[in-house]
């Protein structure tokens, strides 16, 4: 479960066990899924929301969900193992900060 900046809940399956109750993540929803990964914690203080909300940051932050995103259409593509191994890599790489 997650506490939006605005106030909102919502709730995130994962898989990732390196995120902890009380770490500052990012949500990135995509369609009909969602991604969660750990972000630096100067992003949920709240003196950093007007670094946070400001155009480059934002256009920066919509990239990487962007890259995640890609990265796990890759991963349902793959047909054979080594194909796999590589999209669940790059998944690794691009999600999970």
């Amino acid at each position: 479960m997650s506490l939006h900046n605005d106030g909102t809940i919502i709730k995130v399956a994962t898989e990732q066990a390196e995120i902890q109750i009380g770490d500052c993540v990012l949500i990135e929803e995509s369609g009909n899924s969602a991604n969660i990964r750990r972000t630096a914690q100067a992003t949920c203080d709240a003196e950093s929301q007007a670094v946070v909300n400001g155009p480059q940051i934002q256009e920066e932050m919509q990239e990487e969900a962007a890259e995640c995103s890609a990265a796990k259409a890759k991963m349902l593509e793959a047909n054979t193992a080594e194909q796999m191994d590589i999209a669940v890599r790059k998944v690794q790489i691009l999600c999970y900060n």
